[in-house]
């Protein structure tokens, strides 16, 4: 069946004629299903924004909120050759958010941060971040998570900013890893532990841009002189036995 599946879904997509016939008997999972395979650059097919608003266009009027959350992010950036909408992406994204989908929550909070066709306004961008961060998004947790931890924008919560930190940390948010071995190697809020302090800096490292890997290979550089070998082979350890997780919803 789930071979069955993908076969009439990936041809149904891959008909440009019969786009409209057959979006008319698709359910809204294998609509989104052919607008995320629209978006996907993949070897010779090429990502094709518009096919990609058709399906998504379908399955948000079927309900989906996943749905209306990608239409709503490709309407808020446009392309050459997909015009850019700020008005209907904000009333989509804001339609998803209440319908419980923490990507728009995030896209949402984006778009309050910029000002990008709203008033821009920090404090409502910093609400929906921290709706999408209660829900699972590690983007966002790691932005609210930032924000207890300095006191921006939020009174300081060392608690709830490192509960946040292990969640976006968990499901492999660089930034996150980053700052949480910063606050073992001090024990800043956690109990001092230089092998989790390296850990969490090494996956910061393997996961990271080439600016979080700058700061991590500076912060490593410390900890292995004071380590001993053996504090050393058991950080590399945890290393090897982390696995990221999904955030439950």
């Amino acid at each position: 069946m789930g071979i069955f599946f993908l076969v009439s879904v990936t041809t149904a997509c891959a008909e440009p004629a019969t786009e409209p016939c057959a979006a008319a008997h698709l359910p809204p999972a294998q609509a989104l299903h052919c607008g995320l395979l629209a978006e996907r650059e993949d070897g010779a097919a090429r990502r094709d924004t518009r096919r990609a608003a058709f399906w998504y266009e379908q399955a948000a009027a079927a309900g989906s909120a996943e749905a209306m959350n990608n239409l709503g992010r490709l309407l808020a950036s446009g392309t050459d050759d997909f015009p850019k909408d700020t008005a209907r992406a904000l009333s989509l994204l804001r339609q998803a958010a209440e319908l419980g989908e923490p990507k728009a929550m995030y896209n949402l909070a984006l778009l309050h941060e910029s000002g990008d066709g709203v008033a821009r306004d920090q404090g409502m961008a910093l609400d929906w971040y921290e709706r999408a961060a209660v829900l699972g998004h590690a983007q966002a947790q790691n932005v609210v998570a930032t924000a207890y931890l300095y006191g921006a924008g939020r009174p300081k919560d060392r608690d709830r900013a490192i509960r946040f930190l292990f969640s976006a940390a968990g499901q492999g948010n660089a930034s996150a890893a980053f700052h949480l071995g910063g606050l073992f190697a001090a024990g800043d809020g956690v109990l001092q532990d230089d092998a989790e302090a390296y850990k969490w800096l090494t996956i910061a490292r393997a996961l990271g841009d080439d600016s979080i890997m700058l700061m991590a290979d500076e912060a490593i550089g410390p900890l292995e002189q004071r380590m001993s070998p053996g504090d050393v082979e058991d950080a590399v350890a945890r290393v090897k036995a982390w696995r990221p997780v999904r955030p439950r919803r």
